[in-house]
């Protein structure tokens, strides 16, 4: 499945059948990639009430590193 957009539902995403399914949440986390691309992080901000970046979008690290940042980014939710 490919996301498309988060709304105040959940996830809306692309299936392996090409139509549109959402995934109820109250909360959604974006995990992509491992170098910063500043483009798509700032394309993110406005797209929740909370957005937090972690990991390897602020600076290249190890997983140990990522994982601390996700975790304390979800206690603050």
């Amino acid at each position: 499945m490919a996301g498309l957009s988060v709304t105040k539902e959940g996830l809306v995403c692309r299936n392996g059948d090409g139509n549109e399914e959402l995934i109820p949440a109250d909360t959604v986390i974006c995990a992509v990639g491992q170098r910063a691309n500043r483009p798509e992080v700032e394309g993110l901000y406005y797209s929740a009430p909370f957005v937090r970046e972690v990991g390897d979008c602020l600076r290249p690290a190890n997983i140990t590193k990522a994982i601390y940042e996700g975790f304390h980014a979800a206690m603050d939710i």
